[in-house]
């Protein structure tokens, strides 16, 4: 017996030797049966994707340490200002990223679709002269103009290239969910949208007067000419002697050059506050 309990003693010994002599030298403990396996031991750790889900993403980070581009509103509910030209780049771009297509009036749309497009026009963007609770409210009013001309560039670039119904639907552009494309091809190829896109096409081509500003808005137009009223203004009395002038008329340098450029042949200038609300 004293000879077993020997033996025994020796080969826990040896075995305790082996284990401390591989630990010393890959470094890593092996395991024992008081210790879990290593693969028991990686499930009892939260997952990669769950830990990186606890912080925040890179985009909100940038997002927040971005400046963010001031704009006004008008009287109009119109978006004016020098950022009014990105904003509206920019807000076309959402509206047609976010809003489902298949949506047939900009007042149908699900609240939840517009919540996407304004909160992320506010990340980007900050309306210096309206209320926050209130800009939503004025800005919005133009986005149904926005939304219909976003389906007016797939109807002229896309729809108007195929006859059939079948190719017209086949061609979903990429981005664009194929159930809600289907049912906007559905819809345009209905005797009642056909009968009113055809009556609008000859409608404008009775306009033999394609009179445009670019880019810009009318409303953003008359926002610049009233600044540039106001400096001028502003420059005449600084620089009046109080002896008397005359008054003389600068073609070359009205306001309204200065804002719009040179006059040209068949230009028209005007401004209207009539927006559709589909």
């Amino acid at each position: 017996m004293i000879i077993s309990f020997n033996a025994r003693l020796l080969i826990d010994y040896f075995a305790i030797y082996v284990r401390i002599s591989f630990e010393m030298v890959s470094g890593q403990p092996q395991p024992s049966a008081s210790q879990p396996s290593g693969s028991a031991s990686h499930a009892s750790q939260p997952s990669t994707s769950v830990s990186h889900a606890s912080q925040p993403s890179n985009d909100v980070q940038e997002s927040e340490n971005v400046r963010k581009l001031p704009v006004l509103i008008d009287i109009d509910d119109v978006v004016v200002g020098d950022n009014a030209s990105r904003w509206n780049t920019r807000a076309g771009s959402l509206i047609r990223a976010h809003i489902p297509v298949s949506y047939t009036d900009w007042r149908l749309i699900h609240p939840e679709f517009k919540d996407k497009v304004w909160n992320a026009l506010m990340r980007e963007f900050e309306v210096t002269n309206v209320d926050q609770a209130l800009a939503r409210s004025h800005a919005e009013k133009n986005f149904s103009t926005k939304f219909r001309y976003g389906k007016w560039v797939l109807r002229k670039d896309i729809l108007g290239k195929f006859e059939t119904l079948e190719e017209q639907i086949t061609a979903c552009p990429a981005g664009i969910d194929p159930n809600h494309w289907e049912q906007f091809v559905i819809y345009e190829n209905t005797s009642e949208v056909m009968a009113r896109n055809a009556k609008n096409g000859e409608n404008i081509k009775l306009n033999d007067s394609r009179h445009t500003l670019g880019r810009d808005t009318y409303a953003n137009m008359l926002h610049k000419v009233e600044l540039v009223e106001a400096a001028q203004k502003k420059r005449k009395n600084a620089t009046s002697s109080g002896k008397g002038s005359a008054t003389h008329l600068d073609f070359d340098n009205d306001e309204l050059t200065e804002v719009l450029g040179a006059d040209k042949r068949s230009r028209t200038r005007g401004i209207s506050s009539n927006l559709s609300t589909k």
